[in-house]
């Protein structure tokens, strides 16, 4: 048995045709449905009508539910306005057919039991893969795993278990390729993963997504999804995880301050992307061999250097001061080679963009007196129920604790990493020997713009999380 694979279209019918005629060379016998059809762009319909036509097995996805739960009350809201739109152009029929689909499903061929889900656990009751997988592993009794929802292509093998993951087709997140999984199976499994570069057609799409009027009613959303497709990133996350932090500053039941905010983040988000060649930016990971964690690790711990850039573009490899210091974008810190730990974690967040991993962004301070600061930035991911530390710069004859640390949980990492930054911090002469804890500050914040100095680097850092230490 043959069996296409297919996920998280996100309304991109160009991409899902290409895919169609694709399945048609390979001659499949059958086409997989995991999910996620709708509400990014135009042509709801003419996406529904394709996949009644060639799905052999179809499930929901969230996006889909989200249609299925529609709330009149949340129409005036930005957020809401692609599934408002989206739900308002359904004919009855696309809409019926939608009701009629299962939330999972599991078919046996030639005795592997396969389940089909669509994975909107991973984020919410599951922080990691892993996590994900246990959870499948325990409510269903299977060999393979189908699930889309992270836009991201993943073959791995847990718990005696096969997990695949196609990518998506309409709005890949890893690379700016189009994705769908060939399934064979008969004694032995056989997969195939096929792709279809996006700059391939992304001007045709371009073309016929602005014409359309989902772009125009649904401008910044919009912007962000072709953005996404172009760069294979995951835009439209990031900016709503940034626009969630911020909700705390508004009220959020109030529409119009809600739209405001919501605009106003989307042009802090065009600012940031128009710092970054995204293209050059992987086009340098490539040309470094950084592919993995401990790739990273090791090429900032031994290529770059501590040190920071003024505003005149000027390198310095002393303490830096308040007014002069510039934040760098990733691009200029891989060209400059010398930055402070608020640099080096811009790098490698946006590292991280490419891995289906959580991760957070933590710095401790400790106010010497009304202008001296002195700080450490905390890069933070989860992986394997576990929670980790990124620490490549603490490093001096005086103190080493660089290294990738392994904790149970985040408290845990956030205590030892108290007491490493006391430490080196008295060793090195920064902070005084007895520390006033009134005077010892710790925030998880958000991503920043480029090109903060110090003060403004801070507000913003104020404007985060504050975590009890």
């Amino acid at each position: 048995m043959k069996i296409a694979v297919i996920s998280d279209i996100h309304s991109n019918i160009l991409a899902l045709s290409l895919a169609l005629e694709d399945v048609k060379k390979e001659k499949c016998e059958q086409i997989f449905f995991l999910g996620d059809y709708l509400t990014d762009g135009p042509k709801e319909n003419e996406i529904i009508n394709l996949i009644q036509k060639y799905g052999d097995k179809v499930i929901l996805g969230n996006r889909e539910k989200y249609l299925l739960n529609y709330d009149s009350s949340q129409k005036d809201f930005n957020n809401y306005r692609p599934v408002y739109f989206t739900y308002h152009n359904l004919e009855v029929a696309s809409l019926n057919y939608l009701k009629s689909l299962p939330n999972r499903e599991i078919v046996t061929i030639n005795n592997y039991k396969i389940l089909l889900i669509h994975g909107e656990e991973y984020g919410h009751s599951a922080n990691s893969i892993e996590e994900l997988f246990d959870e499948y592993i325990a409510k269903y009794d299977f060999d393979i795993c189908l699930f889309g929802h992270t836009h991201k292509y993943l073959k791995k093998e847990y718990k005696g278990k096969l997990f695949l993951n196609p990518g998506s087709i309409g709005l890949p997140t890893d690379t700016p390729y189009y994705k769908y999984l060939i399934l064979e199976i008969e004694e032995n499994i056989n997969i195939k993963l096929k792709e279809f570069r996006v700059k391939d057609t992304y001007k045709e799409l371009e073309g016929e997504y602005k014409k359309s009027s989902y772009y125009q009613e649904n401008f910044c959303w919009s912007d962000l999804i072709l953005r996404g497709i172009k760069d294979g990133k995951d835009y439209s996350t990031s900016f709503i995880r940034e626009f969630n932090q911020k909700l705390t500053i508004i009220d959020k039941n109030n529409p119009l301050e809600f739209n405001q905010l919501w605009q106003q983040c989307y042009e802090e988000f065009i600012h940031n992307y128009n710092q970054i060649d995204y293209e050059k930016l992987d086009t340098l990971f490539k040309d470094n061999n950084l592919k993995t964690i401990e790739d990273l690790y090791n090429f900032c711990h031994t290529k770059l250097d501590y040190g920071w850039l003024d505003i005149y573009g000027i390198i310095h490899y002393d303490g830096n001061n308040n007014e002069d210091y510039v934040l760098q974008s990733p691009l200029e810190l891989m060209k400059t080679k010398v930055g402070i730990c608020w640099d080096y974690t811009e790098l490698y967040r946006q590292f991280f963009n490419h891995l289906t991993l959580k991760k957070e962004t933590y710095l401790f301070y400790y106010e010497v007196d009304e202008n001296f600061w002195p700080s450490h930035s905390l890069f933070v991911y989860y992986a394997h129920k576990k929670v980790y530390w990124l620490e490549p710069m603490l490093d001096t004859e005086a103190f080493n604790y660089s290294g990738i640390h392994e904790y149970d949980n985040v408290d845990s990492l956030l205590k030892d990493a108290k007491e490493a930054f006391l430490k080196n911090g008295k060793l090195n002469g920064f902070l005084p020997q007895s520390i006033d804890p009134q005077k010892l500050f710790c925030y998880k914040y958000r991503e920043p713009k480029y090109h903060l100095n110090n003060q403004k680097f801070y507000e913003h850092v104020q404007n985060g999380e504050k975590i009890n230490i």
